[in-house]
């Protein structure tokens, strides 16, 4: 099996994670791809600030509670919480939750 290094987009402001990654440069005709996943528990310093993004994320707040910035809109972050960003979506996600899903 191929070694894939970590992507850059991937935080490191983690406690601990667990990552997988399918298809890292998917073919653009597709109408849906699954690129990477995993979970997260992130740090209490955890801030990750994006003014684009490659692939459409999906991501789901297992613990914890927090704050994210959805262009000019701001959320609460809590335990069932479900969002989802994508290219030309800036968003900002402050606070310790867990990601259980990423695609595109």
């Amino acid at each position: 099996m191929e070694d894939i290094q970590t992507p850059e987009f991937v935080s490191k402001q983690t406690v601990e994670a667990s990552h997988f990654y399918l298809d890292l440069d998917p073919d653009s005709s597709s109408r849906f791809t699954v690129v990477c996943g995993g979970v997260e528990r992130t740090s209490l310093d955890y801030v990750v600030e994006r003014s684009n993004f490659p692939f459409w994320g999906l991501e789901i707040v297992d613990q914890g509670e927090g704050k994210l910035q959805l262009e000019n809109e701001w959320f609460d972050l809590k335990r069932g919480t479900v969002f989802a960003y994508g290219p030309g979506v800036r968003h900002r996600a402050i606070a310790p939750h867990w990601v259980i899903c990423d695609s595109e």
